[in-house]
């Protein structure tokens, strides 16, 4: 037993040594030791002391893990400017770090490494065409992405993850159908967990919600268990799966796949915007508050901002809607913000990564309409993809222009998509139209699918089906 055990902390330890570069491996180093001692001492006992609770030896949690990295391929770059890879792998560093605290001058820096890369040298650098254009992609600029993908894939036609790449840009840009044939064509269900969750995206958009997050479940389970994964990454998946699990109304389950992603990323800011915006939702205003600071406090969004802005207003608490709404518009305008700080720093004409949700917030607050507007047509422009279609559709309505909003609106529900706002949106629009019976069918949609979409909305969605005679009280 003892020489099994050997050999198998040899083989786990060469395993994670060549997994990892730079500070990761330091740190891998460091703990892997207390590792094997606990499974040379315990035997079958061991998984119950040193894992985590997916089954996994992990290092313990370090937030500054991302940022060492980069620091490491910086000074790498430096000792040797002309190694293609060494830039390749500070891009990687840099979109990790811009990923992790959604910073696009981080992925602005990524781009510019992963160019870098390969004007040194294209050939056999399928690794830098791939992270430039993840750091595009991030950047939302999502066709010139598209273009960097398939520039990727002149370098390497048969790499498999170029073609997953590819059809997840497609997915960002609406373009279903050719992003399912893709998936099909490649045997992209062949790339493990990455390729589980573009399915599950695929499936989700075409209305097969239950059939997402039975995948996404199984992804979150194998992501738990894998050796090479980064807590971040294995947070993803658990934030991804209780999205799926919420988009079907089962928001206890959503909740605890939320703080399974919190317990093993104590930095994943977007899963602790989730927690508060259910809470909120349900009624529970002091939870959803202290979710709402821990986010913020971490990395400021535009979507928990704005909740932070609505729970103040509704406790009438003018100073604070004014604070999280100033907050709105700087996550929104970084730029802008900026060159009001400091007028030595004039704002850049290019696209920010925020038009969608700005658009949205505008709309939902029927305030800056023609802002809204301009920001909606933006992101159009960028992408049509369902939800940008229901984003015009939103804007115009709450603008009044109801027989404009109608066709986008139609757009946006055309897939079968089961997304509970979309139908709330649409049943206003209708009910604006006087098409009551439809508006009655989209509105009950909405409360079907999941009764606390969002704060306010799910009692403005009942209150709508009360006034058109669905239901009654």
């Amino acid at each position: 037993m003892s020489a099994l055990l050997s050999a198998t902390a040899s083989k786990s330890a060469s395993k994670l040594s060549h997994s990892q570069t730079g500070p990761e491996r330091e740190v891998m180093k460091k703990y892997l030791p207390f590792g094997i001692l606990i499974l040379a001492l315990g035997g079958c006992n061991w998984l119950q002391v040193a894992t985590t609770s997916g089954g996994v030896l992990r290092t313990p949690y370090d937030p500054t893990i991302a940022a060492k990295e980069v620091t490491w391929n910086e000074a790498r770059v430096v000792r040797d400017p002309a190694g293609a890879i060494g830039w390749s792998q500070l891009s990687a560093a840099y979109l990790n770090l811009a990923r992790q605290t959604d910073d696009n001058a981080l992925a602005v820096k990524a781009e510019m490494a992963a160019r870098k890369s390969l004007a040194l040298r294209r050939k056999n650098n399928i690794n830098g065409a791939l992270r430039l254009a993840k750091a595009i992609l991030e950047q939302h600029r999502f066709q010139d992405s598209l273009f960097a993908a398939e520039d990727g894939m002149k370098i390497d036609p048969s790499n498999i993850s170029a073609h997953e790449l590819h059809a997840e840009i497609l997915v960002e840009l609406g373009r279903y159908d050719q992003a399912w044939k893709e998936y099909d064509r490649y045997n992209l269900a062949s790339t493990g967990l990455n390729g589980m969750a573009l399915k599950a995206k695929l499936l989700e958009l075409d209305g097969k919600t239950a059939d997402a997050a039975s995948i996404l479940a199984q992804a979150a389970y194998k992501a738990d268990r894998n050796w090479d994964m980064s807590r971040e990454a294995d947070a993803w998946f658990h934030l991804t799966y209780g999205k799926t699990l919420s988009d079907e109304g089962k928001n206890e389950e959503a909740v605890a796949q939320f703080n399974q992603a919190v317990e093993t990323n104590p930095h994943d800011f977007k899963s602790m915007g989730f927690l508060a915006r259910i809470d909120a939702a349900q009624g529970n205003l002091e939870e959803a508050k202290s979710w709402a600071l821990k986010s913020v406090g971490i990395t400021p969004t535009v979507e928990v901002a704005c909740l932070l802005e609505d729970i103040a207003d509704g406790e009438h608490d003018a100073e604070d809607s004014a604070k999280y709404a100033t907050l709105v518009d700087e996550v929104s305008h970084p730029e802008m913000y900026k060159f009001l700080r400091d007028p030595s720093s004039m704002p850049k004409l290019k696209p920010h990564t925020h038009d969608r949700l700005y658009a949205m917030y505008c709309a939902d607050h029927m305030k800056n309409l023609p802002d809204a507007l301009v920001a909606a047509k933006k992101d159009m422009i960028s992408r049509q993809d369902v939800y940008a279609f229901d984003t015009m559709a939103w804007v115009l309505h709450q603008m009044g222009r109801d027989r404009e909003a109608k066709p986008f609106m139609a757009k946006a529900l055309a897939r079968g998509t089961m997304d509970a706002k979309m139908f709330y949106h649409a049943g206003l629009i209708d009910a604006s139209l006087a098409n009551a019976g439809l508006a009655r069918q989209e509105l009950g949609e909405a409360v079907a699918v999941n009764p606390d979409f969002q704060y306010g909305q799910g009692a403005m969605a009942k209150a709508e089906l009360t006034r058109l005679g669905d239901l009654k009280g």
